[in-house]
């Protein structure tokens, strides 16, 4: 059966793709099998496939079980720029209606096909970007109501941003499984000092920290959770 999860930051280029990737990779060497989905990206490059957005191309790579781009990615807008203002331009009406649908569609799928473990749903920006003049994407975790993995971009501001974010989940009653320290710099001043914070602060679990460009170290409860 499969379990959808969502993989939320606490702002834009925080490495939510180099996470869920290896998260990906860290399931796969453990024998299970993966897909993701983003389902809104903004922004595209060319590649062997045709245009595609960088961060949807590496969660396709990664996964052990492809899915099509179009449901990867049901909408892909070609601006790199703010989702709502993106589609707006490209004459797209996004709402948390449609993108729930569509998402829901490829779960019962994956359900339907009986071989995927976890599909992972990667986020846009942070949780506040807005999807339309009304909707953010807190609206849309908060009609999905799957587990959320925090990913934390470990540089000055973090712990405000971390704070602000865990504490509006919190406050919506999302199910926060933890949070995963990315170090996005090769060298942060006390590194440690602010994940040691973190851990303190936040009432939910360290479920992995990931050096610089490096691979997962997954704690215990990370362990736990996806076993």
């Amino acid at each position: 059966m499969v379990q959808p999860i969502c993989i939320v930051g606490t702002d834009t280029d925080v490495g939510k793709t180099y996470i869920s990737c290896e998260i990906l990779r860290y399931l796969i060497d453990n024998g299970l099998h993966v897909a993701a989905m983003k389902p809104i990206s903004a922004g595209v490059v060319a590649s062997k496939y045709g245009p595609i957005n960088e961060d949807v191309y590496k969660l396709f790579e990664v996964s052990n079980i492809k899915l099509l781009f179009n449901l990867i990615n049901p909408f892909s807008l070609e601006l790199a720029i703010a989702p709502h203002i993106a589609a707006l331009k490209c004459g797209v009406s996004l709402s948390v209606d449609k993108i729930t649908t569509l998402i829901e569609e490829l779960v019962q799928k994956l359900k339907i096909d009986n071989k995927c473990n976890w599909l992972l749903l990667e986020g846009a920006g942070g949780i506040m970007v807005p999807l339309n003049s009304a909707e953010t994407y807190l609206d849309l975790l908060i009609r999905l109501n799957y587990p959320v993995i925090l990913v934390v971009g470990m540089k000055l501001g973090c712990l405000n941003h971390t704070l602000l974010t865990y504490n509006v989940l919190r406050a919506k009653q999302i199910n926060i499984v933890g949070f995963i320290a990315n170090a996005i710099t090769r060298e942060m001043p006390y590194l440690n000092e602010n994940i040691d914070f973190l851990r303190n602060k936040l009432e939910i679990p360290l479920l992995a920290t990931v050096p610089h460009n490096g691979r997962i170290k997954a704690t215990k409860d990370f362990l736990k959770y996806f076993t």
